[in-house]
This record gives C-alpha cells, sequence and structure tokens, in this order.
C-alpha cells in the first residue's frame, strides 16, 4: 500500500472522472462529496415518494427489516401521522385534506 502513493491516486481518480464508471451518488473518496450529501439525497427520495406509499408497511419495514428503532422511528411515525396537503394552481388553493 505504501507504493500507492498520491501520483498513483491522482492518475487513478482521473481515469475515473474521465470514464464516468463512479455511481453518481458516489459519496465517499470523492471531493466536494460527503455522507451528509448521501443522507440528503435518500430523504429527498423518500419525502417525494410519501403519497405514493402504504405508510403503516413503510414503518414496519424501517422498523423491523432496517433496524430503525427509537428517536428516529418516533420522529417517523409522528412525520407520516395526520398530514395534510393541499393543492395549487393558477394561484387558486385547495382546500387542506387530511391524506
Amino acid at each position: 500500500m505504501s507504493n500507492f502513493n498520491n501520483k498513483n491516486y491522482n492518475g487513478l481518480v482521473s481515469y475515473v472522472k474521465k470514464n464516468i464508471i463512479m455511481y453518481k451518488s458516489q459519496y465517499g473518496f470523492r471531493e466536494a462529496h460527503f455522507t451528509g450529501l448521501a443522507l440528503m439525497e435518500l430523504i429527498k427520495d423518500i419525502t417525494s415518494n410519501l403519497d405514493t406509499i402504504n405508510h403503516s408497511i413503510f414503518i414496519k419495514k424501517l422498523c423491523q427489516q432496517y433496524g430503525v428503532r427509537g428517536v428516529a422511528s418516533s420522529w417517523i411515525k409522528y412525520y407520516l401521522t395526520n398530514r395534510k396537503q393541499f393543492v395549487v394552481y393558477d394561484d387558486i388553493c385547495s382546500d387542506y385534506r387530511t391524506m
């Protein structure tokens, strides 16, 4: 490993960038990318699809299959309970509806 110096590392990174072989959501080992960005992307993906899934199944899966517990589990359950939504179209707002 000691032979793998900055020149080799930079060459490898350059090759990967040039040939676009790194997954766009790969955050480790990339300049200006950090795991916080990965978490934000995950949250964005989940929240953008919340209205299309069964919330009780989603919560059960998070808790049983992915080990989400404690404060995180409580926060998700609270967030998904009694959600309200409205639509704005042509500057006209609909009434709030419970989702």
